[in-house]
């Protein structure tokens, strides 16, 4: 039978721009947004319009799920043919040496390169895992894996790249990643911060400087984060915890250095997390108290271009405090400000193999910004939650039905505390349901290596995704 052409053909440019913006606007996966700037030119001169007109608007991505940046994702497919070559490998091997003189029939050099490829890559790529749909997206990041991820805001990773010296690492580079950018675009290169370490841990009682204090991974660069996207503004601000004391510094363009800040209690004082609060425009740091201080950016006026860094409480510490735990700070939908406690029960010991860190639970506070008081909460209604070593994450249950309301998406960020061997592990991370304190896992990590720390990241998509590169 013959299918009519009109039907076997479809003219996808035909459809009406009103019937493009209504499926734009339904558009959750990060596939999806791929595949609909790809079908033709129109289909992605009517995507461009749509975001350039969302921007227009100020209208933020809110409807995209963060995704988790995880090792490279291998199918079974290729899992089973390694897993055959190297049963093949240890067959010729043991006949080699019980039969010296019989000929092989298996030829391992043409093998090694292919398995030397296939290692080179899982090396420097990674995956993105959609918690909605439980599926890794077809989509690999190119970033190799000695590029540690130590913070995460507007789709860009801030990374470590190592410089190797004396046969050790010993000093990072600091850039601004996005791999969601085509390659001409999606990187910015920032100062290195072993200036401002170096003079943080001088050592005045024997006038020697140990520069082992601040080499290691977690001292060099706890977390950072960004006021805005550098994509769309040039005047951007990374705030970053660094140190082995986990101090407070920032970077601009303008200034084109790290800035240390100071305050008047900064002799006790261990930062635990920072965000840039939309609402007021600062930058918001909380204590290992739960005390939360504010930061100000003031230009100053007789030497236009140095920042000068004003610190101001904000908020009185929490009644909870716990020698193991990890604070997070929140800026819901509503511009409502969020303190999540998490407490750990840790075993650091002097093996490696014996080190773990285990989530307990987590607790969550709301401030009164008229009465500067945190009250616990226990029910976020549809608000979840997505906390890590990125900025943290606040989205509603009704733009996401795959997710669970009241619930914190975690993942492990104290890894990099631990010695090297631990970062092979599977991490401690999954979801906490704050109504009745269980956990669940939201990405399998008990059948594979989890290395490098996976880590929430934002799409900066509609508006930046290049379908040419």
């Amino acid at each position: 039978m013959m299918i009519s052409s009109r039907y076997a053909d479809p003219n996808w440019e035909q459809l009406p721009i009103c019937a493009l913006n209504c499926i734009m606007e339904r558009l959750i996966l990060f596939d999806d947004y791929v595949h609909f700037g790809a079908v033709c030119v129109k289909w992605r001169t009517a995507f461009d319009e749509y975001n350039n007109k969302k921007k227009k608007h100020g209208q933020s991505s809110s409807s995209i799920p963060p995704f988790l940046l995880i090792p490279l994702h291998h199918n079974h497919n290729q899992e089973e043919e390694e897993e055959e070559e190297e049963e093949k490998e240890e067959v010729e091997s043991y006949y080699k040496i019980k039969y010296p003189s019989r000929p092989s029939t298996y030829n391992g050099k043409q093998l090694e390169p292919r398995r030397r490829k296939r290692r080179r890559i899982a090396q420097t790529t990674r995956s993105l895992y959609n918690v909605l749909s439980q599926k890794v997206c077809d989509f690999e990041v190119r970033l190799p894996h000695n590029y540690y991820c130590r913070g995460s805001s507007f789709g860009w990773l801030i990374t470590m790249k190592p410089k190797k010296k004396f046969g050790y690492y010993y000093k990072y580079y600091v850039q601004l990643f996005n791999p969601f950018l085509s390659n001409k675009h999606n990187f910015i290169n920032l100062p290195p911060l072993y200036k401002i370490l170096k003079q943080e841990h001088k050592q005045e009682q024997d006038g020697v400087y140990h520069d082992h204090l601040y080499d290691r991974l977690f001292f060099y660069l706890r977390k950072a984060v960004l006021s805005c996207n550098p994509m769309f503004n040039g005047n951007f601000v990374v705030m970053a915890i660094v140190s082995q004391v986990w101090k407070l510094t920032f970077y601009t363009p303008e200034n084109k250095d790290w800035t240390p800040i100071y305050w008047e209690r900064e002799d006790w004082s261990y930062f635990l997390d920072v965000i840039y609060f939309k609402k007021t425009q600062q930058f918001y740091a909380v204590l290992q108290t739960g005390e939360v201080l504010a930061i100000d950016l003031i230009t100053e006026a007789e030497a236009p271009g140095r920042i000068i860094p004003k610190v101001t409480q904000i908020a009185p510490p929490t009644h909870l405090f716990a020698a193991h735990g990890l604070r997070y700070l929140v800026e819901t939908s509503s511009g409502e400000l969020l303190q999540a406690f998490k407490k750990l029960d840790c075993c650091i010991g002097s093996c490696s193999q014996d080190n773990y860190v285990t989530t307990v639970k987590f607790d969550v506070f709301k401030l009164d910004p008229a009465g500067l008081a945190w009250s616990q909460i226990h029910d976020m209604g549809d608000t979840i939650l997505f906390l890590g070593d990125n900025s943290s994450i606040s989205r509603t249950v009704s733009n996401f039905p795959g997710c669970k309301p009241n619930c914190i998406y975690y993942t492990d960020d104290v890894s990099m505390e631990r010695e090297v061997g631990g970062l092979y592990d599977p991490q401690d991370m999954g979801i906490y349901n704050l109504a009745d304190g269980t956990h669940q896992p939201h990405y399998p990590t008990t059948s594979r290596k989890n290395f490098p720390t996976p880590i929430w990241i934002e799409p900066t998509l509609p508006r930046s995704i290049d379908f040419d590169s």
